[in-house]
């Protein structure tokens, strides 16, 4: 006689379970902070001092070539409009977010008679270790230099809009005993809506479907930057 044949319920392919655990996690693996961070392992970092240095905007509209290249790393950005006052913007929300966020003692020491920020030389701007003679009075142990790219405010209100925010700005963190860039961060970002890109679910539920103001874009991406900063 036949036996007859059972395929063992264990056996069987959960073929939409596979599927829908598939697409979760590719939403999930391309919800990322738009932007790079790299650092050395803590233990050689060797600092506890830390100046920060105002922004520096690196667009010239006068110029046609709108690819500028890190003085420090050397990465690209499509560089574009600096709106007014993004440098002290950028800077002030950094500062803020290093006394909060880290133990490192921040020093913003170069000030004129007004308290307004000094910046490096221009020179030295192109050079980690120029940024790391910039102000040995202040006895910091690294420097932070910042960047600015692109910084464009939107075109509209904060649900409906004619041209969305778009940021761009990188930071390093320079050691002063020996010129090196320790850490690094990048943040470039146009914000886009969901329907055109839905591998952004999660940013666009953190941000309650709203278009941001170029500083909120700005701030969001310092925020998630400094989650991979260094500790003392």
């Amino acid at each position: 006689m036949m036996k007859a044949r059972y395929l063992r319920p264990h056996l069987r392919k959960p073929r939409g379970s596979v599927c829908c655990l598939t697409v979760l996690l590719l939403l999930l693996s391309a919800c990322r902070f738009q932007g790079e961070v790299s650092a050395p392992p803590q233990e050689e970092l060797g600092i506890g001092k830390i100046l920060t240095l105002p922004f520096q905007n690196m667009f010239a509209p006068a110029t046609e070539n709108l690819e500028k290249r890190c003085p420090v790393c050397g990465r690209v950005f499509f560089a574009g409009e600096v709106a007014a006052d993004a440098e002290r913007v950028l800077t002030v929300h950094l500062q803020t977010l290093l006394r909060h966020r880290t133990d490192f003692a921040i020093l913003t020491c170069r000030t004129d008679r007004e308290g307004a920020l000094i910046p490096p030389a221009e020179n030295a701007w192109r050079d980690p270790q120029l940024l790391a003679d910039t102000d040995r009075s202040c006895n910091a142990d690294a420097v932070l230099a910042g960047y600015v790219y692109r910084f464009k405010e939107r075109v509209g209100k904060g649900y409906a809009v004619v041209s969305p925010a778009s940021v761009a700005f990188g930071v390093h963190l320079i050691r002063v005993k020996d010129g090196r860039s320790i850490w690094s961060g990048h943040f470039d970002e146009t914000q886009d809506s969901l329907s055109k890109n839905l591998f952004q679910l999660y940013t666009f539920v953190k941000r309650k479907g709203k278009w941001l103001t170029a500083e909120e874009l700005a701030i969001s991406g310092l925020e998630r930057m400094l989650e991979d900063f260094p500790h003392p």
